[in-house]
């Protein structure tokens, strides 16, 4: 019975395949994490662009604007 266990114990067949996975879980699980953050914070950003752009005050015409004179 000791031999067996001493047997198993030294057999490292399969070893390096549970570290690539482990390395493997840990790399998904960090690009999750940072695309939650990513998504959020692209949320919010976009947010305050829109509200930016719907505040802006677009009146007279296009060649008001390139004559540089102001209101006409």
């Amino acid at each position: 019975m000791k031999r067996i266990l001493e047997k198993i114990k030294s057999n490292e067949n399969g070893a390096i395949t549970v570290d690539w996975t482990v390395l493997a879980a840990m790399l998904v699980g960090l690009s999750i994490a940072v695309l939650t953050a990513v998504e959020d914070e692209t949320t919010n950003l976009t947010s305050d662009i829109m509200a930016t752009i719907d505040a802006q005050d677009v009146t007279g015409s296009p060649t008001s604007a390139q004559s540089g004179t102001p209101g006409g």
